[in-house]
């Protein structure tokens, strides 16, 4: 291999252009957090009162609505919660 060859296909990255992978800023999950149990605490609250949207609109749908905002909820709770978790046990 010529130096010119060397010089076009460097073998090895400078470790001035290497990146380190960026964390995200802690904010992100702690609002992830508080963003699902609220919306899992709402949620709860609201399905005291189905009776009436079940009325108008039927159960099925009612329920669908319902179970998708439950798992929304849970999945910001859940995300934010292991996110929070893994870096504070990290080493």
């Amino acid at each position: 291999m010529t130096q010119h060859e060397r010089s076009e296909y460097p073998i090895e990255v400078a470790k001035a252009t290497a990146q380190k992978p960026q964390r995200t800023p802690i904010w992100i999950p702690i609002v992830n957090l508080c963003l699902g149990v609220a919306m899992m605490i709402a949620t709860l609250t609201w399905s005291q009162y189905l009776d009436k949207p079940i009325e108008e609109h039927g159960y099925v749908q009612v329920m669908f609505f319902y179970v998708v905002l439950m798992i929304i909820g849970g999945g910001l709770m859940v995300s934010g919660f292991t996110t929070l978790w893994g870096r504070a046990t990290a080493k």
